[in-house]
């Protein structure tokens, strides 16, 4: 059986991990498919994540944990996001305007800054306490969870690439995620996967933002 993460509150709701781990695909599928909405699609998310975890998430473990011999080096991985995805996208979906793509979903040029702030700001965070302080294990050896988190990315970026490139990412993310989750039971707290969290995000709003204009 897995073992909860220690990061988690105890007044946890039966049922509440299953929804926090559905959620994301339910929003990602009725908000950017269904109503075409990327805004929709993560607010719905965002909106949802927070009910559900009510007063069972501990907010406080985002500020604990951080060690620099950890969280540097995954900082400095993170990092790369951006440039792997400026040098990478014209190569693998050369075909693909992604300042077509972006608008389709509802995010203009114009509006592209700041959904990229709201999606730094907030994103990266919220996502921690869920995914590697609320529904996380405290196991060493590879999860179910992490292909969760990584798996709903799976239909974001289907939007943009082939399925066999959206895998792929999928599979790297959730290499990651992992590395996210052991840094967290490593160092008691959600410092170092949050910041490195925040920096991919950043670093992936500002290789989109050179790519779409």
């Amino acid at each position: 059986m897995s073992q909860v993460s220690p990061l988690t509150r105890r007044d946890r709701r039966p049922g509440a991990d299953v929804a926090l781990a559905v959620l994301p695909y339910a929003a990602v599928l009725v908000g950017l498919y269904g109503l075409r909405s990327a805004w929709g699609s993560m607010l719905a998310y965002h909106m949802g994540a927070l009910l559900l975890l009510s007063r069972s998430a501990d907010w406080s473990a985002l500020a604990r944990g951080w060690r620099p011999r950890v969280g540097l080096p995954l900082v400095a991985l993170c990092a790369l996001v951006g440039p792997a995805l400026y040098i990478g996208f014209p190569l693998v979906s050369p075909e693909t305007d992604l300042s077509a793509e972006l608008a389709r979903v509802g995010i203009t040029e114009a509006g592209l800054l700041p959904f990229a702030i709201y999606y730094c700001l907030v994103n990266p965070w919220l996502e921690e306490v869920v995914w590697r302080g609320r529904v996380a294990n405290s196991r060493r050896r590879p999860s179910a969870l992490d292909l969760a988190f990584a798996g709903y990315h799976f239909f974001v970026l289907l939007k943009f690439v082939s399925p066999l490139w959206a895998l792929l990412a999928v599979v790297v993310l959730a290499l990651v995620a992992g590395i996210w989750r052991r840094a967290a039971a490593d160092t008691g707290g959600l410092a170092v996967p949050a910041l490195a969290h925040a920096v991919a995000n950043v670093s992936l709003m500002w290789g989109t933002y050179l790519l779409a204009n």
